[in-house]
């Protein structure tokens, strides 16, 4: 199951998998993860705390997504929706999201052949 980019939004901040559907279908994606934080107890102040105790950890935030949750919308459309979700919290993201792919056959023959520091 992909989730909706509502629940990916809502991912991205908490980390969980929010399941209750929430705003109606006239709703814009930003304004459903809205209402689904809301209906799951994530206020303003719940995030701000679930961010800064990732923070303190040294802990990405928000939370990466999970290797294939970007649906039609794609990366560019959830990260607008997330960077403005950002700004309605007055948080600062420590890593943006996005799926970790591990490296490729490739990038790993490049990195041998000619390190970082190169």
């Amino acid at each position: 199951m992909t989730p909706s980019p509502a629940q990916c939004l809502a991912w991205a901040l908490t980390g969980e998998l929010l399941e209750t559907a929430a705003g109606g279908p006239g709703s814009g994606v930003v304004a459903r993860a809205r209402a689904l934080l809301a209906a799951h107890g994530w206020d303003q102040a719940a995030v701000r705390e679930h961010a800064a105790a990732r923070q303190a950890a040294e802990q990405p935030w928000p939370h990466p997504l999970p290797e294939g949750w970007v649906g039609p919308g794609g990366h560019a459309q959830l990260q607008a929706g997330l960077q403005q979700l950002l700004d309605e919290l007055g948080a600062r993201a420590v890593r943006p999201p996005g799926p970790s792919a591990p490296l490729s056959a490739r990038d790993r023959q490049l990195i041998a052949d000619r390190p970082p520091h190169w």
